[in-house]
């Protein structure tokens, strides 16, 4: 539960701007964060809602934050996505597709002051990467996440993701 907490965290820490690259003095502009734990696992909840966390233990959890643009001149118009997925430390390479991807626990969670979101299975899409070194892995997620009501969300995120070292 700590390194969620720490997750939490650090993601808000990542989403503090001064940049102001959309003209408007007073926000943000959004951003995409990808990044992977090291000795850590996914624990998801069999209950309904669907609940993940990010507990010790023996793979590599990789998590991509798309963070979306936050103006001061507006209330909670806070808003973002985490797509998270575990793999083995001992692969160099990877690529899971459809239902494969339950294999990895990939998960999307949408995250806003007015969205109370739980957890949604990724079933559609692809998610592979290569390590190019022991901090950094190249991945590249490209999923469909069926929101409900027949609203599809895509993702498309290709980046290097480097490890982080949360304490505890």
């Amino acid at each position: 539960m700590k390194k969620l907490y720490i997750l939490f965290l650090l993601l808000s820490f990542l989403s503090c701007s001064n940049d102001d690259d959309n003209g408007n003095e007073d926000c943000d502009p959004e951003m995409n964060v990808g990044f992977f734990l090291e000795n850590s696992s996914i624990a998801v909840s069999e209950s309904d809602p669907v609940q993940y966390a990010i507990e010790d233990g023996e793979d590599l959890v990789f998590i991509y934050s798309f963070i979306g643009a936050q103006c001061d001149h507006i209330a909670d118009d806070e808003y973002g996505e985490n797509v998270i997925f575990q793999i083995d430390p001992e692969i160099d390479e990877f690529s899971y597709e459809d239902e494969e991807l339950s294999e990895i626990k990939a998960h999307f969670k949408p995250v806003s002051a007015w969205i109370s979101r739980v957890a949604i299975p990724i079933e559609n899409g692809v998610i592979s990467g290569e390590r190019l070194n022991s901090t950094l892995y190249h991945v590249n997620i490209d999923v469909n996440v069926e929101l409900g009501n027949d609203e599809i969300r895509e993702i498309a995120y290709e980046a290097d993701f480097q490890v982080q070292t949360l304490e505890q």
